[in-house]
């Protein structure tokens, strides 16, 4: 019992991730790039759109992907295990832009997003399809969705309240703030993914049929 409790939350410490990254970007992310790197609203309004339009290609890409993985940590965790250090360096780089030059932040800031949507992609897909091929009791699937969401819950709210303490405990170091949140949440959303690794499994016939040609 204690260690089935144990694995849901090392499951549903994942969602610190899904539950938070994107509340936290709709909260200030537009807001950042108008008012403090000074991209014209239009503009940033763009690199939103884009990235939403890449989100619709990418979802189907990445689920098909996942499908014909194969590895010797399975066709889903592998991604859980590769996809921290994306995560954290895309997350981190939304948050500066490194001095470059005005004319540029535009490009800039397109990548980044599309990157951090792409490693947002890259893990969250796998990770909503592991957990019907890790239980199939419904009773104890619905028990794992439950932490999961706690999980989700809290980094919703933690997206929501914190991020801009942080920021505004800088004062007029306005873009010295936002370094450090973007550090501190890329830290928080990166390296739950070890623990999620650690934490699930897939089953040995969908490793073999995997396996065969």
């Amino acid at each position: 019992m204690e260690n089935s409790f144990k694995k849901k939350l090392m499951y549903g410490c994942g969602d610190i991730f899904g539950g938070g990254a994107f509340l936290l970007i709709s909260l200030l992310f537009l807001n950042y790039l108008t008012d403090v790197e000074l991209i014209n609203p239009a503009l940033a309004g763009v690199i939103i759109l884009i990235g939403k339009i890449w989100d619709a290609v990418s979802d189907p890409l990445m689920g098909v992907l996942s499908d014909r993985t194969k590895s010797k940590y399975g066709r889903r965790r592998v991604y859980f295990l590769y996809g921290s250090l994306p995560i954290f360096i895309s997350f981190s780089m939304l948050w500066y832009s490194f001095g470059i030059n005005k004319n540029y932040l535009f490009a800039y800031y397109l990548f980044v997003y599309l990157l951090f949507n792409t490693a947002f992609t890259m893990v969250m897909i796998p990770y909503n399809s592991i957990l019907p091929e890790m239980v199939k009791d419904y009773q104890e699937r619905t028990s794992y969705t439950g932490v999961r969401l706690i999980f989700s819950i809290t980094s919703a709210i933690l997206a929501g309240v914190v991020p801009k303490i942080i920021v505004n405990s800088f004062g007029t170091s306005v873009k010295t703030g936002y370094m450090v949140m973007g550090v501190a949440f890329a830290i928080l959303y990166s390296l739950p993914w070890f623990i999620v690794f650690r934490g699930t499994y897939e089953k040995k016939n969908i490793l073999l049929a995997m396996k065969t040609p």
